[in-house]
Formats: C-alpha cells, sequence, structure tokens
C-alpha cells in the first residue's frame, strides 16, 4: 500500500507497506499560475460545486491572458459535455476558429430539472 500525504510547507510523506520517508515538495515554479498568451477556451458552469464560474476569471486574470470564458448558466461540472448541444458546438467553434468562436447558443442554455441523487 502506497499513500503520499501532503501539506502545505511540508514535504510530502511516502508511505510505502508500513514505513515512510520524507521527499521534498516539487519546485515551487510548479505551483505558480500558468502565465500563457495561447488562445484558451474556459468553459465554466454556473452551479458547478467543484470548481466555481468565478474560476473562469480567475485563470484568465492570472496569466491566461489571451483566453475566452464562457458561463453556461445553470449548469454543474462538465458544461463542455453536459449541455448538448451547446458544448460540444461551442468547442467545436472554438477548434475551428479560436479567435471568434461562436457563443450564440451560450444565452439559449438554461438550468434543468433539480435532482437529488438516491
Amino acid at each position: 500500500m502506497r499513500a503520499i500525504s501532503r501539506h502545505p510547507g511540508e514535504t510530502a510523506r511516502i508511505r510505502t507497506n508500513g514505513t515512510s520517508a520524507a521527499r521534498p515538495q516539487g519546485a515551487r515554479r510548479l505551483r505558480q499560475p500558468v502565465k500563457s498568451a495561447i488562445r484558451t477556451l474556459i468553459m465554466v458552469g454556473t452551479f458547478d460545486p467543484s470548481t466555481s464560474a468565478r474560476n473562469g476569471d480567475d485563470i484568465k486574470n492570472s496569466g491566461i491572458s489571451n483566453s475566452t470564458v464562457v458561463r453556461m448558466n445553470g449548469v454543474a461540472h462538465g458544461s463542455f459535455v453536459t449541455v448538448k448541444p451547446c458544448g460540444p458546438d461551442v468547442m467545436k467553434s472554438f477548434f475551428n476558429n479560436p479567435n471568434a468562436p461562436d457563443l450564440s447558443c451560450v444565452a439559449s442554455v438554461k438550468p434543468g430539472p433539480f435532482m437529488v441523487s438516491p
């Protein structure tokens, strides 16, 4: 059995078969925000419990300067797949024309019915 535990500011502890060893964390630069001018599509759902819709703007403002943030109203995590046909259409449009993707379907996305898993 192997478990890795990481806490901010500490070394990672690796436990293998009941023994533990400490090793230094990866280089700090690996934990820095990515800075890039590459055209990037950032799709977020306004009902995403994992990564809030605000994260799209945070990612863009942290260094992905040449990006397009698309908010899918009332959509949870995975908006690029779960909102059909709009999510996949936006992705295809971005791949075909990254400088001006067709986002016309985004305004028509409405929240689905409220459901609770059994």
